[in-house]
């Protein structure tokens, strides 16, 4: 699929909205979940950057496997890390601010655990982005376009009115 993308060609202009717009109910779906880790003009934290900005001026085809492969081509801010609980309760995710004694994890999928800092045996970068790869995803060929017009384009069209 990412030669399939990376030849198809890339949105002419920010106004080009039938190639951003078919992108927008893939990123806001719920089989996507790209929300539950990103946003637009992120204003809490979150387990993956602010969705308006991340892709925006890389080259199409930096973009395409960045999307493509998110583990190999991911800001290093949001590594995950692998938590043991003292319980051996194992999982993966990305810490938050600390708040007192509690310890918030942002999992796969969005998921959000508070853990008492004290009930952390150890932790461990993992290497990896919490992002599923595109490349397995759910996706077919359109909607992976549609995904990738819409970022390249710093996600613009998010902010506009759905248009029925």
């Amino acid at each position: 699929m990412e030669q399939w993308l990376t030849r198809q060609p890339p949105a002419s202009k920010p106004a080009e909205l039938e190639l951003m717009e078919p992108g927008r109910p893939v990123f806001l779906s719920e089989s996507a979940r790209c929300t539950q880790c990103h946003r637009w003009g992120a204003r809490k934290p979150l387990a993956g950057p602010d969705a308006a900005v991340i892709l925006r001026g890389r080259p199409r085809p930096e973009a395409i496997k960045a999307l493509m492969y998110p583990s190999a081509h991911f800001d290093r801010a949001y590594v995950s890390t692998v938590f043991k609980l003292k319980n051996g309760q194992e999982f993966t995710g990305i810490s938050g601010p600390r708040q007192g004694a509690m310890e918030p994890i942002t999992g796969e999928g969005g998921v959000l655990r508070v853990v008492p800092s004290a009930d952390i045996a150890s932790r461990r970068l993992s290497g990896r982005s919490l992002m599923p790869d595109l490349a397995t995803s759910v996706f077919n060929r359109n909607e992976a376009k549609a995904l990738v017009s819409l970022v390249e384009r710093g996600i613009l069209a998010l902010a506009m009115p759905v248009v029925v």
